[in-house]
């Protein structure tokens, strides 16, 4: 005999062939369990198979003939609220993984840089304007700020530059102001450098050989572009191989401007710092051990050092090509 098992709200219902109720299974009466109960379902099934013989299948049944053998016929309108809004909350929870971790770090990172950068940008214009040749001497951003922050213009190894500076003079309230902006940028830099910490852990515990592979920057920046690990895990490598290079390829094929070769991956070493002649060749190596490295990652293989090993010979070989 043919069992058809039906799923409630409130139970599952096993009907035969002519539509009977042989038999049920009562959920709880608290919304959340019931929708865990409803997520359950091949659980539910192989319960029902337990206790019966032929062939049980899960099926359409008659819903009003299936509340009613549970007798809850008087609470379905408000208990089906109940349940179909805990039912969003857990398909929900369970849709987001946690490579979200990943996406919104390198995404707050991006955020980061572009604020340490307008604000440093305004830090050289404002103290520039009392030691205008510091901007010239210190490039990087981070040593200005600890430079100005300092306070001491006219000593250090910037003294004797400043004592012949250009500059207008400023009141000490004037100088503790640019000072006291000059450290919150230090302070922004400090949080850009625990990011990037954490982002590192990140990325060796939800995709290792992802981060192995690229970095935990890159990879991150990867995963993001994609929208998940499972996508990236998915994509062929010649997907991930032109990953952020959409503009370029659509001008290619509109206009028929040359095949991009690299989107994202350009920042790896293995391929910007390569003749541009051989990129083509480093970038569809990288990208094809990079999605095996997002589908290991994905599916929980663990680490996997050969994934570097081969594509580091790889790369050998290509270096070795004549020209």
């Amino acid at each position: 005999m043919a069992i058809r098992v039906g799923l409630t709200l409130f139970g599952a219902v096993a009907l035969d062939d002519k539509g009977n109720v042989v038999d049920k299974i009562a959920f709880s009466s608290d919304p959340k369990e019931a929708a865990k109960s409803l997520l359950d379902g091949a659980d539910i099934l192989s319960q029902f198979q337990d206790k019966m013989k032929g062939e049980v299948t899960r099926d359409g049944f008659d819903l009003k003939k299936a509340v009613k053998a549970l007798g809850k016929e008087n609470e379905f309108p408000k208990f089906s609220k109940a349940v179909a809004r805990e039912l969003i909350i857990l398909q929900m929870r369970l849709r987001v993984g946690r490579d979200i971790l990943i996406i919104q770090s390198i995404n707050a990172l991006d955020d980061l840089n572009i604020s340490i950068n307008a604000l440093s940008v305004r830090l050289r214009e404002w103290y520039g304007l009392h030691f205008p040749e510091l901007s010239s001497e210190i490039s990087e951003h981070d040593k200005y700020c600890v430079e100005v922050s300092k306070g001491e213009r006219t000593k250090g190894s910037f003294g004797e530059i400043a004592a012949n500076s250009m500059g207008i003079a400023l009141s000490d309230g004037d100088l503790n102001a640019i000072k006291d902006f000059a450290k919150r940028i230090e302070e922004l830099f400090g949080e850009k450098k625990g990011l990037e910490a954490y982002l590192e852990q990140v990325m060796k515990e939800i995709a290792p050989n992802v981060s192995l592979l690229a970095g935990a920057n890159l990879g991150a920046r990867l995963i993001a572009k994609a929208g998940g690990l499972k996508k990236l895990a998915y994509f062929p490598s010649s997907t991930v191989q032109l990953l952020g290079a959409e503009k370029a390829l659509f001008k290619h094929i509109v206009s028929g401007t040359p095949t991009p070769k690299h989107g994202l991956i350009f920042q790896h070493p293995s391929i910007s710092f390569v003749p541009k002649k051989k990129r083509g060749k480093v970038a569809r190596a990288l990208a094809s051990k990079l999605s095996l490295a997002a589908r290991l990652d994905y599916f929980g293989h663990g680490e996997d050092p050969s994934l570097k090993e081969k594509f580091e010979k790889r790369l050998a070989a290509i270096k070795g090509d004549e020209k």
